[in-house]
């Protein structure tokens, strides 16, 4: 009995190895990658089995063979994507006695004992005949098949014994797993040479009746380029014969296509170089036998040409009245784009021949991007098209595809203004931020011509092969930020912003569009709905979080259904809602915005922030301990935002002394800073003085004021920088109840550009220096005791 073995066990997909055989190996499997590196480091050998089903990603005991090949290492290799590449070399058969699969979790390495199996012969003068037979069999296997390099028959001289001659016919026959194990589990030599001669008759039969199928094939194949080369001199024998009939006088009849296409032509006019264009092809087309496949693409073409709407212009409204009211009537604010609309309209009345703007607007979700565009076109009496570019990311989108390719069409520019009717529609490309690219080309790339007034009037789309005058269209793109718009894109555009509506717009809003769009849609145009500019209030507050009225028309559209069913119960014409009604039909409120603390406290100062769904108030807090001067942040804080807080600690530190902090304190203590609603991600400059107002008021002692809220950017000088988002960070503060605030010097000219009604009530503190902050923030009672 030959001696048991401790070996590594790989297990293999579809692969059976057999004594000297080569087979190169991806590894994948942890558990796999751990047995090689193994072997490898300890110069062992590996045991090599087979699964019995491939599909098993985690594969037991009873999911794999127990009859195997004992492998060496000839080569291993770390790939970069965490595998590894194995060469190995079988040696000899053998058995696991007892295989440890499941268990090798709490091993390094998955592990058997195997034992060698030897081959014992039944019938001497039989294994010489059987030997001779597969030899010729082999050879006659090598000869027919184009998957076996010739030499291998030079290679068989120098196997000198049965096993090795099963071997290597076993190495290069594609046989599915269970046949070639049986072979490697059969120990009689007789068995195993009557298997394998067996098995390599079968696959020279399957080897001819491949070739056989191929030849058939390849016969059919050249039947059919005859029959293609005697219809394309049959295509050349009618175009002469038309030829011929034509200079003869003879008029060669359109069939309906034909005059189909004709009747289209009437009443329409073309620019020159179309217009030659057209004819051309249409006498392609009279030449061309219907039957040909050319023909049908040829006759696309050419309608795709014929529908476009060359030269045809829609009336513009004028009237910068009627449009003021179209515009005021279906948006509530937004007033920036409304002038840039109507400054059109009257550049207009004094230039009919002024090209047509190209305005990006940019703002959160539900602000009415997409329906202003909408509106525009209403005010301008232009037809409107919407083409959206979210998730585009192949250049064809945009240009089209060349005719030569199968079932080509133009892009979606010109396929839209063809839908337009007119070459002066409003155009909306929708979420110009979203488009990405691969290798199929840049979209954004493709729309620089487009969007670019120097060139666009001879915009070529690769399926037209025609120029199409873009220049009068009045494009409006839309994004949600301009960040991921490439910059060459950005610079064609005029950007103009859409912030997110204050309350008093959504409220406006959800009285004036919201409420009777939805009594409308569902079926309450007859009945008074009426809700309290609290209740609106407690929606907006108390159930949405967004910069727009997506979720605001949701929510009343919710009560407007629930109306709607007591209505089929109970007739009425008149219906209020309560705020008992309100909770009853929307459930407890989703949110709870943060309110005014009602003390002051050491370290607790209130922040603004700003975020896609509007603004808010965060008290940010700290507290000390003893420690070695080490800061801990909590709150989910980003990276910047980490910054600034280690700023403020840093400067904190350099004016210790006038504020009467012992420098020990920062050595002997360590600072914890933490910022509520942890769940949240956090992230920017603006909370530097607000942190810093926190570290020095838990150092000091001083409690500071809880009726004051503040913004800025702080720098390791104490220098206090300007922020972004004010007025809705203006808004919070008066909706959590504090009407005093403390923002940058620098942003006082914003200030003037916000509404009055915000500004309201409002005493707002500019800053310069960090200090004057500080100043603001400590009671004077606290400032007594330290001095």
């Amino acid at each position: 009995m030959s001696e048991k073995q401790k070996l590594p066990i790989i297990p293999l997909k579809g692969v059976v190895v057999f004594p000297h055989m080569v087979v190169p190996l991806i590894i994948g499997r942890p558990s796999s990658i751990r047995a090689v590196l193994y072997a490898y480091e300890h110069n062992t050998k590996l045991f090599l089995i087979a699964q019995k089903d491939k599909e098993v990603e985690t594969p037991t005991q009873d999911d794999m063979y127990r009859v195997g090949c004992i492998a060496t290492i000839v080569e291993m290799m770390n790939l970069p994507n965490g595998l590894v590449r194995l060469v190995a070399e079988g040696e000899e058969r053998a058995e696991a006695i007892d295989l440890r699969y499941q268990e090798a979790e709490s091993e390094d390495f998955p592990w058997a004992e195997v034992v060698p199996l030897e081959t014992y012969v039944e019938n001497e003068e039989e294994v010489e005949a059987f030997v001779r037979a597969l030899k010729d069999a082999f050879i006659e296997y090598i000869e027919i098949s184009d998957k076996i390099p010739k030499e291998t028959i030079f290679a068989l001289a120098e196997v000198n014994t049965p096993e090795k001659l099963i071997d290597a016919v076993m190495s290069n026959l594609p046989s599915s797993v269970e046949e070639r194990q049986q072979i490697l589990e059969e120990n009689s030599l007789n068995q195993r040479l009557t298997k394998t001669l067996a098995l390599l008759k079968k696959e020279t039969d399957i080897v001819r009746m491949e070739q056989d199928i191929n030849q058939r094939v390849q016969h059919r194949l050249e039947k059919q380029q005859k029959k293609y080369i005697l219809n394309e001199q049959l295509k050349e024998i009618q175009k002469e014969l038309h030829e011929t009939e034509a200079e003869d006088g003879e008029i060669i009849e359109e069939d309906s296509n034909l005059q189909e296409l004709r009747e289209k032509m009437k009443n329409r006019t073309y620019p020159d170089h179309v217009k030659e264009k057209i004819e051309k092809e249409m006498d392609r087309l009279r030449k061309m036998p219907t039957s040909s496949p050319e023909y049908h693409m040829n006759y696309t073409y050419v309608d795709w040409v014929v529908e476009f709407p060359w030269n045809v212009y829609t009336q513009d409204n004028k009237d910068i009245n009627l449009a003021a009211d179209i515009l005021e009537k279906e948006h509530y604010g937004l007033k920036e784009a409304k002038e840039r609309i109507l400054d059109f309209i009257a550049i207009r009345q004094l230039n009919p021949q002024s090209k047509g703007p190209i305005i990006c607007l940019v703002g959160p979700p539900g602000t009415g991007k997409t329906s202003l565009a909408q509106s525009i076109a209403h005010a301008l009496n232009r037809n409107f098209v919407r083409f959206s570019l979210g998730g585009v990311r192949d250049e064809a989108e945009i240009r089209g595809h060349r005719r030569t390719y199968i079932g080509a069409l133009p892009g979606k520019i010109v396929q839209l203004m063809r839908k337009a009717g007119s070459m002066n529609p409003v155009f909306l490309l929708d979420e110009v931020d979203k488009m990405t690219m691969d290798f199929r080309g840049d979209p954004s790339a493709a729309l620089l011509e487009v969007l670019d007034p120097e060139q666009n009037h001879a915009f070529n789309d690769h399926y037209f092969a025609l120029d199409v005058d873009l220049s009068y269209v009045f494009f409006v793109t839309t994004a949600n930020n301009l960040y991921n718009i490439p910059d060459p894109l950005r610079d064609r555009m005029e950007v103009i912003e859409i912030p997110g509506y204050t309350e008093l717009e959504k409220k406006m809003i959800a009285k004036n569009f919201l409420l009777p769009k939805q009594c409308q849609e569902n079926g309450l145009g007859d009945v008074k709905i009426r809700i309290a500019d609290e209740e609106i209030l407690q929606i907006i507050r108390g159930y949405t979080r967004e910069a727009g009225v997506r979720s605001l028309e949701r929510h009343i559209g919710k009560i407007v259904r629930k109306v709607a069913r007591e209505k089929v119960k109970k007739n009425f014409s008149r219906f209020v809602v309560t705020r008992k009604k309100l909770e009853e039909y929307l459930g407890i409120p989703r949110y709870d915005y943060t309110k005014m603390q009602k003390e002051p406290r050491v370290g607790v100062i209130a922040g603004m922030a700003w975020t896609e769904s509007g603004g808010d108030v965060l008290y940010i807090e700290s507290t000390i301990f003893k420690g070695k001067g080490n800061l801990i942040l909590t709150g989910n804080l980003g990276e910047v935002m980490q910054e600034s807080a280690k700023i403020a600690f840093s400067y904190a530190r350099s004016i210790a002394e006038r504020y009467q902090i012992a420098p020990q304190m920062f050595e002997e203590n360590d600072l914890h800073i933490h910022v509520p609603q942890g769940a949240i991600p956090k992230d920017g400059p603006s909370a530097g003085i607000t942190m810093l107002s926190s570290i020095v008021s838990t150092f000091s002692g001083r409690k500071a004021r809880h009726d004051i809220a503040m913004t800025g950017e702080l720098t390791l000088k104490g220098d206090v920088l300007p922020i972004g988002g004010l007025r809705e960070k203006l808004l919070a503060t008066k909706r959590a109840g504090i009407y005093e605030v403390i923002i940058p010097k620098q942003n006082e000219k914003d200030v003037a550009d916000i509404a009055d009604e915000i500004k309201k009530d409002l005493t707002i503190h500019y800053v310069e220096k960090a200090t004057e902050v500080l100043d603001l923030i400590f009671l004077p009672e606290e400032n007594e005791k330290n001095t």
